[in-house]
C-alpha cells in the first residue's frame, strides 16, 4: 500500500469541533492508512506528550512562541529551531511514508524530510486573520511553506488564486460527506430552521433577531462561545427560539427541518475566502437545503440546493421557499452531492499525490 503511514501536522486538538483536518484523518483511517497526528503545541511544558486514541498516534510538543507573536524573522527562525528539535525527537523511531501539513509556518518540513512528499493544505486565509503586527511575517512564512511543498491544496477559489503564485502545483480540495444522500422523511410540518455548529460572534445576529421577530422557528444546536451568551439569553424571550446542546448530526431530529441557515457576518477577509463550509455537505446528505450568506466566492450550485442571501427579507423569503418546496429540491441536492462523497475525495487525493 502506498503512503501507508501518514504524519499530519496541525495546530488543532483532536477533541475540538471537527474541521477538515479531522475529516481527512478519518478518511485516511477508513482507507486503511496509519495516522500520526500532531496536535496544538504546548507553550508551558518543555516536553513531548504521546498517546494513542481512536487508532491514532498523537503527539503534542513544546513550542517557544505562538504563531501570532513572531513579527520578526529572527523570532521565526528561533521558534523553528525549537519546533524541529521536538518533531525530530517525536518521530525518531517512527516509519513515515507521507507528510500532510496544515500549518502555514512549517516551511522547514522539506529540509527535515527531503525523501518524502510534502503535501500542504491551506484551509484559512491566514493573512486576513493576522494580528495587526503579523501580516508581513505570515505572508512570508506562507510563501516559503508553499514553495517548499510538493503539492498544495486550497479549500476555496480565492485561496487557490492566492497560493498558486507561490506554488504552481496548487489544487482545490473541498470538504466532503462520508454519508450517502438519504431521502428525508415525508413530513408536511417542516417549519423549523436549523443552525448546527459552533455558535459564536461570526453569526449575523441581526438577521437571527429579525427572523425571530417575523415568527420563524429557529433551532440552534452546538457549542456556545462565551462572547455570545448574553445574546442567546436575550433570545429566550422568543417562544420560537430553541437552543440545544452539541449533538452529532446523525442524532439530531430532522423531520421538522425545512432548511439550515448559515448567516455569517460578511465583512471580514476570513469569510470572503470561504467557498464552502465544512458542514454543508453533511447537512445536504440528509436532504437539508441551505440558506447561506451571499459570500463572493461561494460554491456554485442550484438555488434549490443553496439560496444566497444578503438582505433580511431575502433570508425570510428563502426560508419560506424551502418550507413550501422542500421535496421539490431533493433531486437537485442528490445530484449535487454526487461529486462530494468520501470515496471521490480519497481517489482525488491519492491520484494528486501520485502525480507529483
Amino acid at each position: 500500500m502506498k503512503f501507508k503511514r501518514v504524519v499530519i501536522f496541525t495546530k488543532t486538538n483532536w477533541d475540538e469541533p471537527p474541521r477538515i483536518r479531522h475529516q481527512l484523518t478519518k478518511l485516511l483511517l477508513e482507507n486503511k492508512h496509519q495516522v500520526v497526528f500532531f496536535e496544538k503545541s504546548n507553550f508551558k511544558q518543555f516536553k513531548i506528550i504521546k498517546y494513542i486514541k481512536d487508532n491514532i498516534l498523537f503527539f503534542k510538543h513544546f513550542e517557544l512562541l505562538h504563531h501570532q507573536l513572531r513579527p520578526f524573522g529572527f523570532m521565526v527562525k528561533i521558534n523553528a529551531m525549537v519546533t524541529k528539535f521536538f518533531i525530530k525527537k517525536a518521530l525518531k523511531n517512527e516509519k513515515i511514508d507521507l507528510i500532510i501539513n496544515f500549518n502555514y509556518d512549517y516551511y522547514f518540513l522539506k529540509e527535515m524530510f527531503s525523501d518524502l512528499k510534502i503535501v500542504t493544505i491551506i484551509n484559512d486565509d491566514f493573512v486576513a486573520q493576522a494580528r495587526p503586527w503579523m501580516p508581513k511575517s505570515i505572508k512570508q512564512q506562507l510563501k516559503q511553506t508553499c514553495e517548499n511543498s510538493d503539492l498544495v491544496f486550497a479549500v476555496s477559489y480565492p485561496l487557490q488564486e492566492q497560493l498558486v503564485e507561490f506554488n504552481k502545483n496548487t489544487k482545490l480540495f473541498f470538504p466532503w460527506t462520508f454519508k450517502k444522500y438519504e431521502k428525508p422523511t415525508n413530513n408536511i410540518n417542516r417549519n423549523v430552521v436549523l443552525y448546527w455548529g459552533y455558535i459564536d460572534h461570526r453569526i449575523d445576529w441581526k438577521i437571527i433577531k429579525y427572523l425571530l421577530e417575523k415568527g420563524i422557528k429557529l433551532r440552534f444546536i452546538g457549542m456556545v462561545s462565551h462572547k455570545v451568551e448574553s445574546i442567546l439569553n436575550d433570545f429566550n424571550k422568543f417562544d420560537n427560539f430553541e437552543l440545544l446542546k452539541p449533538t452529532k448530526l446523525e442524532d439530531v431530529y430532522l423531520d421538522d427541518i425545512s432548511c439550515s441557515i448559515l448567516s455569517y457576518v460578511n465583512t471580514s477577509g476570513e469569510m470572503k475566502a470561504v467557498t464552502v463550509n465544512n458542514r454543508v455537505f453533511q447537512l445536504l446528505s440528509y436532504g437539508i437545503p441551505l440558506v447561506y450568506v451571499n459570500l463572493p466566492n461561494l460554491i456554485k450550485t442550484s438555488e434549490k440546493v443553496i439560496k444566497k442571501c444578503t438582505l433580511e427579507n431575502e433570508y425570510f423569503q428563502a426560508i419560506k421557499y424551502f418550507e413550501n418546496n422542500f421535496y421539490d429540491c431533493q433531486d437537485d441536492i442528490e445530484s449535487f452531492l454526487g461529486n462530494h462523497y468520501s470515496e471521490k475525495r480519497y481517489e482525488y487525493l491519492i491520484k494528486s499525490i501520485e502525480e507529483i
